[in-house]
């Protein structure tokens, strides 16, 4: 991902964490505006299935960008 932000110019807008603990992530991830969550349709699995994730973003109650498989 390093070499991505670089690429685009991002440093001032990515920060990489590494591990957190989950109620530290659940902190994080109240302040933010939106959030993404991405399938990929060469999997597939992925026409069937919805990750833990988007339960805790609907609980946050943010915007969610969906890029998913039809």
């Amino acid at each position: 991902m390093a070499r991505l932000v670089k690429r685009f110019k991002l440093d001032s807008k990515v920060t990489e964490m590494g591990y957190v603990p989950h109620k530290e992530a659940l902190e994080e991830l109240a302040g933010m505006d939106a959030f993404v969550f991405i399938l990929d349709d060469r999997d597939p699995r992925s026409a069937n299935t919805i990750g833990g994730k988007v339960y805790e973003y609907l609980r946050l109650r943010k915007p969610i960008l969906g890029l998913v498989p039809e």
